[in-house]
């Protein structure tokens, strides 16, 4: 029983090092296209990000991928990904606890230069689940029966 114990702690283990869920077993529709790093969001969502989910880990880093804080310090999430599609942004991310992804939409607002779009959170609550299925439900509008906490 305790080397199975010790097991189920070394694979939660938070620095471990693992990568981010890939987002190339989902469909991403032809006129969409994810973005991997965060460095490459519009940075009026990263500014928001920053706000909503401060100490978002960058992708493969590590962070606290349990609700035990065993490295106190690390994020306790982590970014995955994010789809651009037509008028919007979906970002998703891994919060603290062991698959368990959620995703944050954004709505491009039109402007004279892309360069200045503006974009306001879309409030279709806190999607959490399967990493397809949550960007699936995103890009085709569903919102969550049970409000988040965004």
């Amino acid at each position: 029983m305790i080397p199975l114990l010790l097991f189920a702690l070394a694979a939660t283990a938070p620095g471990a090092g693992d990568a981010s869920p890939s987002l190339s077993a989902c469909q991403i529709p032809d006129n969409a296209r994810a973005v991997l790093d965060l460095h490459d969001l519009p940075p009026a969502i990263r500014t928001d990000l920053n706000t909503r989910l401060p100490n978002l880990a960058p992708r493969d880093a590590a962070f606290q991928r349990s609700d035990v804080v065993r490295e106190p310090g690390l994020p306790t999430r982590r970014f995955i990904g994010a789809v651009s599609a037509p008028g919007s942004w979906i970002i998703l991310y891994e919060h603290g606890v062991i698959d368990h992804i959620h995703a944050v939409k954004y709505a491009a607002y039109p402007t004279r230069s892309a360069q200045d779009a503006t974009y306001s959170l879309v409030p279709h609550g806190n999607l959490t689940g399967p990493l397809c299925a949550i960007l699936q439900a995103s890009l085709s509008n569903v919102s969550a029966a049970d409000p988040g906490h965004l």
